[in-house]
């Protein structure tokens, strides 16, 4: 029973600090409203490290390594 409470107080202060913090910006929005975080998320979301195979791919505050763009 004290594992339960525990859990449960550590996911609401957790919730509680990412919206005061700004990281959740309002309910519903699970997501940075920062648009150059978009290609990095989807990346992993595929399993991939990088999320380009060529020098196009690059953007601001990109660089390529190993292969990929970073």
């Amino acid at each position: 029973m004290l594992g339960w409470k525990r859990l449960y107080w550590v996911t609401v202060v957790t919730l509680l600090l990412m919206v005061l913090t700004g990281t959740i910006p309002e309910w519903g929005v699970w997501y940075s409203v920062v648009d150059w975080y978009r290609p990095q998320m989807n990346a992993l979301i595929e399993g991939q490290i990088n999320f380009g195979t060529t020098l196009s791919a690059l953007e601001h505050d990109n660089t390529w390594s190993g292969g990929g763009v970073q």
